[in-house]
Parts: structure tokens; sequence; C-alpha cells
């Protein structure tokens, strides 16, 4: 599963798309896990547990594993280094409680719409790339459907 994420998550537009929304979904979840005051790391695990996306769910467990160990959530997210700069700077409010739970809502808003805005963009651009092969291709087999009758024409004259 691991080197199919890896492949798709490079693909243009598509790739980014996925990764913000994944990241929206992990901000959101752990925002309601901050919100009910579950503990940082179990609230990361938890949080990481329901992300679709195999490196960013590996990279929220060993943040788990990290902050444990005593690191601030800060530090440990910047040595992974798997976590946008705007994420890193809301990590310094992870003792904040509320302001903390609030800004990872408003930062899973805005990551939900840049993947909404990634995915429209990638379907303006796949529209005419698709109406493009499908013509080639048709194109393509009518030629191929008429050769043989071009060839016969000549052979008989």
């Amino acid at each position: 599963e691991r080197p199919r994420d890896a492949l798709v998550s490079r693909i243009p537009l598509f790739g980014e798309a996925r990764r913000s929304a994944a990241l929206g979904e992990f901000c959101r979840l752990l925002s309601l896990l901050v919100k009910y005051q579950v503990g940082l790391p179990e609230a990361v695990r938890l949080a990481a547990g329901s992300v679709g996306d195999v490196d960013l769910r590996e990279a929220c467990l060993e943040l788990a594993t990290r902050v444990e160990a005593g690191e601030s959530l800060t530090e440990a997210a910047t040595a992974i280094g798997r976590f946008p700069k705007d994420l890193l700077h809301l990590f310094h409010w992870a003792d904040r409680g509320d302001d903390f739970s609030e800004g990872l809502q408003n930062a899973s808003e805005v990551l939900s719409a840049q993947s909404r805005v990634h995915s429209h963009t990638l379907a303006i651009v796949c529209e005419p790339a698709v109406t493009i092969g499908i013509g080639v291709t048709v194109g393509l087999t009518v030629i191929a459907l008429f050769m043989p009758l071009v060839k016969l024409l000549n052979d008989l004259s």
C-alpha cells in the first residue's frame, strides 16, 4: 500500500488534493479530541488512525511517540519533517487548550478548502485531456478499420 500511496502522492494536483484532504481530516479529529481533553499523545494517535494517507498516518504515529517521550509537539513535528509549516506554527499553541482546538478546526477548514480547489482544478485540467485522448483513440481505430480496405483497393487497381 505504501508504494502505491507514494506514487499517487506525486501526481500533480491529485496528490496535493489528497494530502490536503488527509491533513484536514487529521486536524478536524485532533481538534475534537483536544476539545474534549483527551491526552495529546493519545489524541494524535487516535486522529492518525482515521487518516487514509499511509505516509501521514506513519508521521502522526511517530509524532505521538515523540510527544509521549517528552518532546513538545512543535519540536517533534519539526524533527519528523512531514508536516506543513502552517501546522508547525499552529502546534506552538498545543498548551492553550480551547485556542489550540479552535486553531486546529480553522486549519481543517482551510485544508479542506485547499483540497476542494485542487480537485476542481484537476477536473478542469482533465476534461480536455480526456476528450483529446478519446478523439485520438477513435481516430486511430477508424484509420485501423479502413486501412485493409485502402490496401485492397490499391491492390485491385
